[in-house]
């Protein structure tokens, strides 16, 4: 019997690693009935240690910064790149106070791309899609990425971090 690609809220840990298997592209789907949280908690081990997390969002809550504040003090990630459709500015100052050499946040009123992009030195995984702090019932389409070439990784990535020109880090990078 064939699998489903419609990932559920009850089953998300188990069917999306399940669906993903070890193909580098793929689809999935969702009726929107989970969000976020639960797509990272249910993917983020497929990239070990030492992870950068990139996450294109239309906004964030208090829980969620709270929720990734702990993953950084835990070491589940290096750091973070954060940008949002709405300002929350003011949230991400107040919640990431202390991580500031950890976390790079932009606001982009014309974000119309949604992702989560987690990787490090020899792992790459990039979902693309509806990331909401909470499901709203609307059926998603979502595309995976895994483990490209260097050359196609970086090729994805020049393009996200442009986003992000104007938010250099001290040194004038961004990671």
């Amino acid at each position: 019997m064939k699998k489903s690609n419609i990932i559920e809220p009850c089953c998300i840990n188990g069917q999306l690693p399940e669906v993903m298997g070890d193909r580098r592209h793929g689809v999935f789907f969702s009726n929107g009935d989970w969000g976020v949280k639960q797509l990272m908690g249910a993917i983020s081990y497929m990239v070990e240690e030492h992870a950068t997390v990139v996450l294109l969002m239309p906004s964030v809550d208090v829980y969620f910064c709270r929720m990734i504040r702990e993953w950084l003090g835990r070491g589940w990630m290096d750091c973070l790149i954060l940008g949002t459709k709405e300002d929350c500015g003011e949230l991400i100052k107040a919640e990431f106070a202390g991580y500031e050499d950890k976390v790079t946040y932009c606001y982009r009123k014309n974000l119309h791309t949604e992702a989560f992009i987690r990787y490090n030195d020899h792992q790459r995984l990039a979902v693309f899609g509806a990331m909401r702090m909470e499901g709203n019932y609307e059926f998603c389409q979502y595309s995976y990425s895994r483990n490209e070439s260097q050359e196609e990784w970086d090729l994805m990535m020049k393009t996200i971090r442009s986003l992000f020109v104007k938010v250099r880090k001290n040194d004038g990078s961004i990671r």
